[in-house]
């Protein structure tokens, strides 16, 4: 199905074509011109080359009735007397300054012609002409171009402003016969001669070729520009996004990251995965993890935001963080190195996203002036990030749903230690299945939906995944990429975090292995093996943000799995939603295997993995991060670097991190007091009309 409609495209073909043929025909003209005045310039030269030769030669007789055409810059040679008339022509010249060219009438066998004699300095006295004989040796010259610009005679001076060779020659009563002398015999000391030089004919050809050919280069540069733009506008605006059910309305970013689930009960994914070259990400090495972000994430958020404004969102998103490589890389064994995603404000990978969304989300209810409302569930860590990013803000009211009981006691205070009257932490009788199940009921019931401008900020929001997909780059390249794969190992309960690497691998990522690590709640791994997803009851966990039986991001990887078939993967969530799982087909689970691989670690290896690597080399895992890393070192080729996420701080999980190790882990700086901050939730039953109630009760009109 494609989004983009047939106007729509012939628009941005129109726009394509404009440019493309604006751009060529500029640069024909602009090359025409420049041609044009190269061949202006040899003919020019030819000419001078031709003037030399004249002015060169030897001088003759004054012909008796000179051609413009044939005797122009002719040398002669005259003898005679100068008369006393003589006419001032006011010139600047650059090596000496202002003065007068002075024009005689001349006596020369018996007929009276002009002579240029020379320059004299405007303040210097008019000499008066030598009264014998002298011999002229000059060159036949024709009347000065004169326009509507050239200034009439000052004749009450004796003032002219060119040598008009007709108006001076019925002036002085001689023929119109004018000679510019090089050289006078006897020489006038007063006056300079000034003879006839082709340097003095201006060739400026080159320089206004030199003009049009340069301008030819900026008019192909800002075509090139302009292009670029055009096709990575008409990209941007094509990015839309589809439920993996095939029926709801296809969005823009905007549209899909505010609405969360999709109406037909889908997830939303981009209608086409946007392509990195090998070029483009080694480009990637040693950017900030910002800059990084912005290459990764722009292609997808389309016209959404502009460059400044959405580079401006990445920055605040990520401000907060307590490391300044955001998610530095430690290496634990030989080409085993773990990804801390632990260093946001809550102390969780969620950091990443929700911090990014929680930006996202102001600007755009900002640029909108609308106002919703965030519901989310949460096993433990979600719910806190998504509270730390929303709280305050003016536009939104946050509630979040989690499993009383079954989250650490770090994890519940994150969430009811906020004063912010805009956040509400839940707590529900249940498992996370249960708040998840609760939450999507709520998206469902589309008058309630639409009533309190219902929006998500889980994993079923692509932007979550989206902003997850950046540290699968920038860490991959700190360790070769693109030159060489490299693996990772992803601690996942609800699939989002490993989707994350899948879409990084799409997106062009050398990717060798992506392994799920699932606790003893290992739907995932079940179904990765055996083809079977069915739920079974959750048993709770030393690592609680993995106890989940249904994974909602899973629905993603199958509606690839299954050739983007809505039809076919809202099939396997009815029977999932009717009879608790369902089984894919063995071609399906082909495709899935092509791109995960899975393990799982009980609760006795989580506690033996954390005790070991504090042990053998000092980093202290919390049990997420742990079941990553056991998995990781029983799957890894050692050829390969792989990459584990270590997801959470272990102070975020202090009871089982010191059963494992005998370490109790400190909270950082930051967080000291949480555990003497008051808390504030409250206590609500699992059943859809006491939540829709209770929501309905406390949002802000």
């Amino acid at each position: 199905m494609c989004a983009f409609s047939l106007t729509e495209w012939d628009n941005s073909l129109k726009r394509l074509l404009f440019v493309i043929v604006f751009g060529l025909a500029g640069t024909a003209v602009l090359l025409g011109l420049g041609k044009w005045q190269l061949d202006r310039l040899a003919w020019k030269q030819e000419i001078l080359g031709e003037i030399d030769s004249k002015i060169s030669a030897q001088p003759v007789d004054i012909p008796q009735q000179p051609s413009e055409l044939k005797d122009r810059y002719l040398p002669v040679e005259a003898k005679g007397k100068l008369q006393p008339e003589i006419i001032r022509v006011l010139v600047s010249r650059k090596q000496i300054g202002a003065g007068y060219r002075l024009i005689s009438a001349f006596e020369n066998d018996g007929r009276r012609v002009l002579v240029d004699r020379g320059f004299i300095k405007v303040d210097a006295a008019l000499p008066s002409p030598p009264l014998q004989e002298m011999t002229v040796l000059g060159n036949l010259h024709w009347p000065d171009e004169i326009d509507s610009y050239t200034p009439e005679p000052d004749r009450e001076k004796n003032i002219w402003f060119a040598r008009d060779v007709e108006a001076m020659a019925k002036e002085l009563g001689t023929l119109p016969i004018l000679i510019v002398a090089s050289k006078v015999s006897p020489s006038e000391k007063a006056v300079s001669p000034l003879p006839i030089d082709s340097s003095g004919i201006p060739n400026d050809h080159l320089q206004y070729a030199i003009t049009w050919f340069s301008l030819a280069a900026v008019w192909i540069t800002m075509s090139a520009v302009f292009l670029r733009r055009t096709r990575t506008r008409k990209r941007l605006k094509r990015m839309k996004y589809i439920s993996t059910r095939g029926v709801a309305p296809i969005l823009t970013f905007e549209e899909a990251m505010l609405t969360g689930l999709a109406r037909d009960g889908g997830l939303y994914v981009p209608e086409t995965i946007p392509q990195m070259t090998a070029d483009d990400i080694a480009a990637l090495a040693g950017l900030s993890y910002e800059e990084v972000a912005f290459r990764v994430i722009r292609p997808f958020v389309g016209d959404t935001f502009s460059d400044a404004e959405f580079g401006d969102i990445i920055a605040r998103a990520y401000a907060g963080f307590g490391h300044s490589a955001r998610a530095p890389l430690v290496e634990l064994s030989s080409n085993h190195f773990l990804l801390e995603l632990f260093h946001g404000p809550t102390l969780a990978f969620k950091d990443f996203a929700m911090q990014l969304i929680g930006q996202f989300f102001q600007v755009a209810l900002a640029r909108r002036s609308e106002r919703v409302t965030i519901v989310g569930a949460t096993s433990g860590d979600t719910g806190s990030a998504a509270i730390e990013a929303f709280r305050g803000l003016d536009a939104v009211d946050v509630f979040i749903l989690y499993p009383h009981g079954r989250v650490s006691e770090v994890q519940r205070r994150q969430m009811t230690t906020p004063s912010e009257q805009n956040v509400h932490a839940i707590a529900i009788d249940g498992h996370f299945d249960d708040c998840q199940a609760r939450l999507k009921d709520m998206f469902n019931d589309f008058e309630f939906r639409d009533g309190v401008r219902l929006a998500g900020v889980n994993s079923i929001n692509w932007a979550r995944v989206l902003a997850q997909v950046v540290y699968y780059f920038s860490s991959a390249v700190a360790l070769g990429a693109p030159h060489r794969k490299v693996s990772f190992t992803v601690p996942t309960g609800n699939f989002g975090d490993i989707f994350a690497g899948y879409i990084a691998k799409r997106i062009g990522l050398g990717i060798d292995q992506l392994v799920v690590a699932t606790n003893q709640n290992d739907i995932l791994h079940r179904c990765l093996s055996t083809g079977a997803y069915q739920t079974q009851e959750v048993i709770p966990s030393i690592s609680p943000s993995m106890d989940i039986q249904v994974s909602s991001n899973f629905e993603r990887a199958l509606f690839d799995a299954y050739d983007r078939d809505g039809a076919a993967v809202a099939q396997l969530m009815e029977d999932l939603k009717s009879t608790g799982g369902f089984s894919v087909s063995q071609g399906v689970q082909q495709r899935l295997a092509a791109d995960f691989v899975s393990g799982r670690a009980s609760e006795a290896q989580t506690s033996a993995a954390i005790a070991h690597w504090h042990q053998h080399s000092g980093e202290l895992l919390c049990p997420h991060s742990a079941i990553g890393v056991h998995v990781a070192e029983a799957m890894r080729d050692s050829a390969t670097p792989m990459i584990t996420l270590a997801t959470a701080h272990p102070a975020k999980f202090p009871a089982a991190v010191e059963a494992a190790s005998g370490l109790h882990p400190p909270l950082p700086e930051r967080m000291a007091d949480l555990y003497d901050r008051p808390e504030r939730l409250s206590r609500v039953a699992n059943d859809l009309g006491a939540l829709k109630n209770f929501i309905k009760e406390r949002i802000t009109s």
